[in-house]
């Protein structure tokens, strides 16, 4: 007669030598090709014969969350300080004046600090919640995820907010506690960081710009805010300096860009020490 009791055991034999998944992040600010640099190593690991899976955040067009972030983006819950500012300086045509004097101006003139961090990062959080299970269930399958943004998108947007750097950085613990225990999202085995000087990253935005439409994500609100997009990066390198499993990759050299192809290699080699 057998014994469940072996039954168990080899079953549990079965699920620890199973080969568990990793979850590669890719990371940038806007302009820094993120989703290219992505799109490539997804390609190069298929090819390789790996199971890989891709994800994109915020999930436009596909999650709750990721509609209310577009409302959000869109000034329906309160304009980004940031925005703001700029809106007030340079008002469309149909309006003169963003004042506090000019009532008519209606939703712009809520006050600036209605939505702050850590109610907007709520919003990124859930996004990220909701692809939660498939992506414990990919990792469990032994799918190598590759994510376009992720977690520390949170952190470097929402934390470039805060100029205090102690509440910064207890704004990061209280990412990582919503994201990872309360969500429980699974946390990244590398992330890696595609670092490209302000200058060229707006030159980029523009480029962009002219090319398509859209919200694609908050820095899209504030392309014309040079100082909010330094904040971002150098929120973006606080980060990568304070935690090891984060790589930051030079995008440029003597002031022009890389190819996508040196960038690439560059990434593959970077990912190659953590999954050989």
């Amino acid at each position: 007669m057998k014994n469940p009791d072996n039954n168990n055991n080899n079953e549990q034999e079965q699920n620890s030598n199973m080969k568990k998944g990793k979850l590669l992040v890719i990371e940038g600010t806007d302009g820094s090709g993120k989703t290219v640099q992505a799109g490539l190593l997804v390609e190069r690991l298929s090819k390789k014969g790996d199971q890989v899976q891709m994800t994109d955040f915020p999930q436009y067009g596909k999650s709750f969350f990721a509609k209310m972030i577009e409302k959000y983006l869109k000034g329906e819950y309160g304009w980004p300080q940031e925005l703001r500012d700029h809106l007030i300086k340079h008002p469309p045509a149909e309006r003169t004046s963003f004042t506090a004097d000019n009532k008519s101006a209606g939703r712009l003139e809520s006050r600036p600090n209605e939505v702050n961090p850590y109610l907007t990062s709520l919003l990124y959080a859930g996004d990220r919640w909701e692809a939660n299970k498939q992506m414990h269930k990919w990792l469990e399958e032994g799918s190598i995820i590759i994510s376009n943004r992720y977690v520390c998108s949170n952190m470097a947007h929402q934390g470039a907010k805060i100029c205090d750097s102690v509440e910064r950085k207890q704004f990061f613990k209280w990412i990582e506690e919503l994201e990872h225990e309360v969500y429980g999202v699974p946390k990244a085995d590398l992330t890696i960081f595609l670092h490209v000087p302000i200058k060229i990253s707006q030159e980029l935005i523009k480029a962009r710009s002219r090319e398509s439409e859209g919200l694609k994500s908050e820095v899209d609100l504030h392309e014309k805010d040079t100082e909010y997009m330094k904040r971002v990066r150098d929120t973006y390198l606080e980060l990568a300096a304070g935690d090891s499993n984060w790589h930051t990759i030079e995008c440029t050299e003597n002031n022009q860009l890389k190819s996508k192809e040196e960038i690439s290699e560059e990434i593959w080699n970077t990912i190659n020490k953590i999954l050989h």
